[in-house]
């Protein structure tokens, strides 16, 4: 999925900046021609005079209003003079529009860069921060990380020394039975057991579901055994696994959130049931199994995550893997807004020594690979050049559209014009040039947006949770076209 967020700030800045560049490209160029003498002037002058135009709304106000004529006057100057020359400054605004949108474009994907890959792994796996057990690698963010025997104390340790939210939470890599008897179909999942109690106060879950519930935080979902009848797993046999029954009866399947993926993929919704497969212990002696019911569907716009990761009640997933109620093996926190992921990392690493700590930064690098600082720098540093360049041809039409109206600014001068107004008529056409630049920057933007999704993206077959790489190649053709 590819989206391009046009945010309100991307807005303001693409509107702002031709506006701010146009006005001070106009003031020397209009400064050095205002000082010319009217003689001058007109004998500098390459265009025709004016042409005698309709009156303009300024100047009709201005019979009735004197005042509104004069303070206004230059404007209506301005917008006078522009409608002579519509098909000079159409050229101009249509150059600098397009020039922008190249800016507004990566802009806002670069927002959607940020915002799909840096929250979703906040909002759902990683928060700010964790803190794992004694050898564990940024790969144990995703789980499977050594188990915290007393982990809530740990938590409470870690918030009373940072400051820091906290929340505690149990990770096993597992294997999803899905599909029939006839037809079974395995899968590999990440299941976390969260405290359904106190997670949201870190992670936000919650507002991620687009069916179905999140867990009632008022219920405790342990149970007296862990343990299905073989019989009850698709496609599997009773060897290896466990087969507790109370009262002859199967347990209540534990609640599940998963993935909308994954539910697409297998045609999956609130109230389907599967089963999980996980083992006993990080060096997987021991296999034991559980039925799950799905109580709702999860979606993060990143199909990594919407693909692989489970949520399930901690309570369950510390049965399965034999662990007492206080035990998890990830400590997740909430670091207020605004803190650099390195001061997170330094209050971690000194408020649980002998255990590893890790940012949110080093989970969104394992994603996506550590080329991630890179894309942005190289996104920013293309944003900065096609600014520049946007300056420039700013610079050069508001120059060049000054220059050759010196003829007009001398008639103005001859009929007794003040500087100040000459220069004043022209930042406001400057000011106008930018607003109309800003909004056709809007609109091509979205309209190349539309073309890249729907064109390229939406008629290109791709695997579930392809990540696309992109890539820079110079070429013969390209130095040429250069």
């Amino acid at each position: 999925r590819i989206k391009f967020i046009l945010t309100p700030a991307i807005v303001i800045t693409a509107l702002a900046l031709p506006v701010i560049v146009s006005v001070l490209a106009s003031i020397l160029p209009c400064e050095k021609v205002a000082r010319l003498s009217p003689v001058e002037a007109i004998r500098r002058g390459d265009l025709q005079g004016a042409k005698e135009g309709g009156k303009s709304v300024f100047s009709i106000l201005g019979k009735f209003w004197p005042r509104f004529k004069k303070s206004l006057s230059p404007l209506s100057l301005a917008i006078d003079e522009m409608k002579d020359h519509a098909a000079i400054y159409a050229v101009v605004i249509i150059v600098i529009g397009i020039a922008l949108s190249v800016f507004t474009l990566q802009a806002s994907y670069q927002h959607n860069l940020e915002e799909i890959v840096t929250r979703t792994m906040k909002n759902t796996i990683c928060a700010d921060g964790m803190i794992l057990g004694e050898g564990s690698t940024p790969r144990q963010m995703m789980g499977g990380a050594p188990r915290i025997e007393n982990a809530r104390a740990l938590v409470d340790q870690i918030h009373e020394t940072t400051g820091y939210t906290t929340v505690v939470r149990s990770n096993r890599q597992a294997v999803v039975v899905l599909g029939t008897d006839a037809n079974p179909i395995y899968e590999g999942g990440s299941i976390w057991g969260i405290d359904t109690k106190n997670d949201e106060s870190v992670f936000h879950l919650k507002s991620t579901i687009i069916r179905g519930d999140y867990f009632d935080p008022s219920k405790d979902y342990s149970q007296n055994v862990v343990g299905e009848q073989g019989q009850f797993i698709p496609g599997l046999r009773w060897s290896g696994l466990s087969s507790t029954v109370i009262n002859e009866k199967l347990q209540e399947p534990y609640p599940i959130i998963m993935g909308e993926t994954a539910a697409k993929s297998h045609g999956l919704d609130v109230g389907s049931q599967l089963s999980i497969l996980l083992t006993d212990s990080t060096k997987g002696s021991g296999l034991v199994s559980a039925p799950f019911k799905i109580i709702g569907i999860y979606e993060t716009s990143f199909a990594f995550t919407d693909s692989l990761i489970y949520f399930a009640p901690i309570e369950a997933i510390n049965q399965m893997m034999g662990y007492n109620a206080e035990d998890g093996n990830a400590v997740a926190v909430m670091a207020p807004e605004g803190t650099d992921y390195k001061q997170i990392y330094s209050a971690l690493s000194s408020a649980a020594p002998g255990m590893e700590a890790f940012s949110w930064h080093e989970a969104v690098s394992y994603m996506i690979g550590p080329a991630f600082d890179a894309m942005l720098l190289i996104i920013y540093t293309a944003i900065g050049i096609t600014l520049i360049l946007a300056a420039v041809i700013i610079n050069y039409a508001m120059d060049s559209t000054v220059s050759r109206k010196t003829r007009e600014i001398g008639t103005l001068k001859a009929f007794g014009a003040r500087d100040r107004t000459i220069v004043k008529m022209f930042l406001y056409q400057g000011a106008v040039v930018g607003i109309l630049s800003g909004i056709l920057a809007v609109v091509f933007s979205a309209a190349l947006a539309y073309i890249i999704i729907n064109v390229i993206h939406l008629n290109t077959k791709m695997p579930m949770g392809l990540i696309m790489g992109v890539g820079f190649s110079v070429t013969g053709a390209i130095i040429a076209i250069t």
